[in-house]
């Protein structure tokens, strides 16, 4: 069946107060209108731009199932949307390639709004025109009707993400084919990520990555050839060839903790940096390795402190999304869901630095807690007679929104409630917890 009634896509005449829907979406809204999209096509079963805005509800929406989330579409927004039609849609090569279009034509619309409204590295002059992205892979449970491999076994699903740590904002870095769940990240970053990494072939870039990235020839390569840098934790089993201790300016507040900065050279790879800090807190020992030679070391350390950012992402697609498994079988549907997820983190980027310029709308409970546990780490390191780096603080970026903020924004897009009704009852929601 095809649509019967497309409310998704129907706003109020009034302009001067459209449903929070229409506020939500006005920037894929804006996107459509220009009509710039190249992957666009006509279907006057299942539009483009109502596939796009669907996969980004089926994201918001807590729902058990592909026909669970069809049924609520009917349901709640008298849209009739056919089960074929749907899942050829999320399995099409075409919408897959329109939903990636759409991700980066909304970074490149949004992004750099969004790092004017908050940026915290701006502070840091050293990465003054640097791009700096931190990378990991995640993994969803199989689709239902996965087939099994030859052990009987069914497959995870794995993708590579990279976090913004400007603004947070979130881009798909290279998925894992059905046939090579288990494949190693770096192996995929090279063959499948390269492009991705380079940005457009801006120099300078930084990627922040756990253990699995260190690579120090593909590192040396990507320097040379293409100006990105990388920054990870040691491994216990690497053998540097040479070691030689830098000069660390502990009057640099920044450097608060750090040890030791030395370059090591490895074999006929080139050389690196390995930097030694100690946790203020803890008295905990780090240590880092970056094929940048040229930051303050207490900065390289806390660059990496920020990489945990994507984990908070990953935990709000699992726990506050209740994304835990693949929608579809196909590589194609399982890249697409991806891309709704980074896509979905996206608009609730927008949309947050929307309530917080226009509304004033802070989420104080957020923000106190974080003051909270920040006092609880500085008595911590007082009691060691150590200090805590300002970095801590003034890196600090919530990247997490709150289960109570994504409850209101799922029950007032199902209300098709108007914006200023929404804004009216978020208020109180931001101040204290129910």
């Amino acid at each position: 069946m095809g649509i019967t009634k497309p409310m998704l896509l129907t706003y109020p005449a009034d302009p001067a107060d459209p449903t929070l829907r229409a506020a939500f979406f006005a920037p894929l809204e804006a996107l459509f209108a220009a009509g710039k999209l190249a992957s666009t096509r006509p279907c006057p079963e299942l539009s483009d731009q109502t596939f796009v805005q669907i996969g980004v509800q089926r994201v918001l929406d807590l729902v058990a199932s592909g026909r669970d989330f069809l049924q609520r579409l009917r349901e709640l927004f008298s849209m009739t949307i056919g089960r074929s039609n749907f899942f050829a849609a999320c399995n099409s090569a075409r919408r897959l390639k329109l939903v990636r279009e759409v991700n980066e034509q909304l970074q490149a619309a949004a992004l750099a709004e969004l790092r004017r409204h908050r940026d915290p590295l701006a502070s840091i002059a050293e990465l003054n025109g640097r791009e700096v992205w931190a990378g990991d892979g995640t993994c969803l449970a199989h689709a239902c009707h996965d087939p099994r491999d030859a052990e009987g076994s069914y497959l995870s699903v794995k993708h590579i993400f990279s976090i913004d740590l400007r603004a947070s904002w979130c881009r798909v870095l290279c998925a894992f084919a059905s046939a090579e769940p288990r494949r190693h990240e770096v192996k995929s970053l090279k063959e499948n990520g390269a492009a991705a990494l380079r940005l457009g072939g801006q120099k300078g870039i930084i990627h922040v990555y756990d253990r699995a990235v260190i690579d120090f020839g593909f590192w040396r390569r990507q320097k040379i050839a293409f100006g990105i840098y990388f920054i990870s934790r040691n491994k216990e089993n690497i053998a540097p060839v040479h070691r030689l201790a830098q000069a660390v300016d502990h009057q640099d507040p920044r450097n608060a903790g750090v040890l030791k900065d030395e370059r090591i050279g490895m074999n006929n790879q080139g050389e690196f940096r390995l930097i030694t800090y100690q946790d203020a807190e803890t008295g905990e020992i780090f240590e880092f390795l970056t094929s940048d030679m040229t930051l303050p070391p207490g900065v390289i350390v806390h660059l990496y402190r920020l990489r945990w950012n994507i984990e908070k992402v990953f935990d709000q697609f699992k726990n506050k999304l209740a994304e835990t498994k693949a929608w579809v079988s196909s590589d194609e549907g399982k890249e697409s869901q991806a891309q709704f997820l980074a896509l979905t983190h996206n608009l609730l980027l927008v949309f947050n630095a929307k309530l917080q310029e226009e509304e004033a709308i802070v989420d104080r409970k957020v923000e106190d807690k974080f003051e909270k546990r920040y006092a609880e780490r500085e008595k911590k390191a007082a009691a060691r007679g150590t200090t805590l780096s300002p970095l801590i603080k003034q890196l600090r970026m919530a990247t997490q929104l709150s289960a109570q903020f994504l409850r209101w924004l799922r029950n007032h897009l199902s209300k098709q409630a108007s914006y200023s009704q929404s804004v009216r009852a978020l208020r109180p929601l931001m101040e204290a917890y129910l």
